[in-house]
């Protein structure tokens, strides 16, 4: 059975789920992140940023836990922390630099805080437990917690319902984001995506990547390469259908 939990300040993951399931035991503050490792920057600073961001904002992310081990994740932070960073991709040489710079004391308190707004980033489950809900159920955790903990809006991208793509960018699916009461406000192509979607169509990300794309044949890429932004008001009467 799956349970999720929000991530605190006694279970902190650093890392990406693209090697596959992360023990729970193996969560330490001082692990070093291979990010870290090639970046050059000291064990631990990514570890220290989430848990500095849960001390702030009472959480950072929803984790999907099977047997002890981390095998779902969806991270999240306000719109106004990412901004300061430019985004908060902890698996990025910039992103992790930009961390490494930050002066954790420089985090504004939540009530200080321009809006009460959270961007959801980083929607992710491990190979061999995609296709059982999991990634419904984080997001659905997510709302919850929002909502409960005050505050008023969620944001996120997202992209067409495209399982090698969605797999691949660890984007959220506008089709799942629109079912819960989210609302599209903008959409354009994605350059980087759609040179993404190109390399996959071609088997340069496998054979079995390019297969996948095979039901989505009739789909041309600058369709597929459309970047979605979205927002959810948690202070609307109904937040969205959960069927």
């Amino acid at each position: 059975m799956i349970a999720y939990r929000m991530m605190d300040e006694t279970c902190l993951l650093p890392a990406c789920l693209h090697g596959g399931p992360i023990p729970l035991a193996s969560l330490r503050d001082g692990a070093t992140t291979d990010i870290e490792k090639q970046e050059g920057i000291s064990a631990g600073t990514l570890a220290r940023f989430l848990q500095a961001l849960c001390r702030h904002y009472g959480s950072c992310a929803v984790l999907a836990i099977h047997n002890d081990v981390v095998v779902g994740k969806l991270r999240f932070a306000p719109t106004q922390v990412e901004r300061m960073l430019s985004g908060i991709c902890l698996q990025q040489g910039e992103h992790a630099r930009g961390i490494a710079d930050l002066d954790l004391a420089a985090l504004p308190a939540r009530k200080h805080l321009e809006k009460q707004l959270l961007r959801l980033d980083c929607y992710q489950v491990a190979d061999g437990y995609r296709g059982q809900g999991i990634a419904k159920h984080m997001l659905e955790t997510v709302i919850d917690w929002a909502r409960a903990t005050g505050w008023e809006a969620l944001s996120s991208s997202a992209i067409r319902h495209i399982p090698p793509l969605l797999n691949w960018t660890g984007q959220a699916s506008l089709r799942a984001l629109q079912k819960r009461g989210f609302a599209v406000v903008s959409g354009e192509v994605n350059s980087d995506l759609r040179q993404g979607i190109i390399s996959q169509r071609l088997g340069r990300h496998g054979e079995k990547v390019r297969q996948q794309w095979s039901g989505f044949a009739d789909i041309p890429d600058d369709e597929a390469a459309v970047l979605y932004e979205l927002v959810l008001d948690l202070q609307a009467p109904e937040a969205g259908d959960r069927h």
